[in-house]
């Protein structure tokens, strides 16, 4: 009896401890994960400071060289489309937290969407359009808006009992029509670009209207000209990520731009493994007011 109690003693705690081992695996694999993901960002990222300082030093020098890069479990993509370079590659945790891009290695983005106020204050009398539900009898506010050189006329209507302005038409000429007029979040294309109604006053006499990319020029000698940014999207049970090193202008105490282009003809992509990324500065081309500095970039 002693020998079966000891054996079965011996049953039951292993028994014990096999169920705190994997309780443990269980409730430590994510920390595991996200420490591991975070290793591979990390470094990716310090990747990406490596081309920055190969970049500056040959727009600085004229002198060119070579980068030895260790890419593991990445895509590495040059885009002079962007003026910037790519890196791919996806996680099981969330390291970046955003969907869309945010800066890491500065604080600010090297470009941000344009933000249009518009003053919509003038009551309008003349304007025969109205939107469906229009409550009869209210205010028809207005104002205008240059839009890529183009005059638009804004006109801000109330189609709520409560006395909210809910639309706002943005057209050229006496008239909107239907296809011209949007609610909060929904975007018109004026000319090449779109612009999204961002906010409406409650009074209709203003809009906000938020447009196209613009360069976020930094000052020359204080603010980086190339900043890393990332994002994360969320593709079935990973997260796609993907940094960039984006280069942005410059600007000078007396208002003139130094910008460094990006080039590449071919080699402008490449995998896994140990690569070299050839830099090299191409040509300065200088005008009145804005230095350009050409680089190129070839992956061998």
């Amino acid at each position: 009896m002693k020998a079966q109690s000891a054996i079965i003693s011996t049953v039951l705690l292993s028994g014990i401890i096999l169920s705190i081992v994997a309780a443990t695996y269980i409730w430590g694999q994510p920390l595991v994960q996200k420490t591991t993901d975070k290793i591979k960002i990390d470094a990716l990222t310090e990747m990406l400071e490596t081309i920055k300082n190969g970049i500056d030093n040959a727009q600085q020098s004229g002198s060119p060289s070579q980068l030895q890069l260790d890419i593991s479990d990445a895509v590495v993509a040059i885009k002079p489309s962007i003026n910037a370079v790519s890196i791919e590659t996806t996680t099981i945790i969330p390291i970046i937290t955003s969907y869309t891009y945010v800066p890491i290695s500065y604080t600010e983005l090297p470009s941000e969407s344009e933000l249009i106020d518009v003053n919509t204050t003038e009551t309008n009398t003349t304007t025969t359009y109205t939107p469906t539900n229009y409550v009869v009898g209210t205010d028809i506010h207005f104002g205008n808006v240059t839009l890529n050189t183009t005059v638009y006329n804004v006109t801000t209507y109330n189609i709520s009992p409560s006395g909210t302005y809910d639309v706002a038409c943005i057209y050229e000429g006496q008239e909107a029509e239907a296809s011209e007029c949007i609610t909060e979040g929904q975007t018109l294309t004026m000319g090449v670009n779109d612009y999204t109604l961002s906010w409406l006053d409650s009074e209709g006499t203003e809009v906000i209207l938020t447009g196209p990319e613009v360069e976020t020029l930094g000052v020359l000698g204080t603010d980086p000209a190339g900043i890393i940014i990332g994002k994360s999207t969320p593709v079935s049970r990973t997260q796609h990520i993907e940094l960039r090193l984006v280069y942005r202008g410059l600007i000078d105490a007396e208002g003139r731009e130094t910008k460094t282009i990006l080039q590449c003809t071919s080699g402008c992509r490449t995998g896994e493994g140990r690569k070299i990324l050839r830099v090299s500065r191409d040509r300065i081309e200088r005008t009145e007011n804005i230095t350009y500095f050409y680089i190129n970039l070839k992956f061998e």
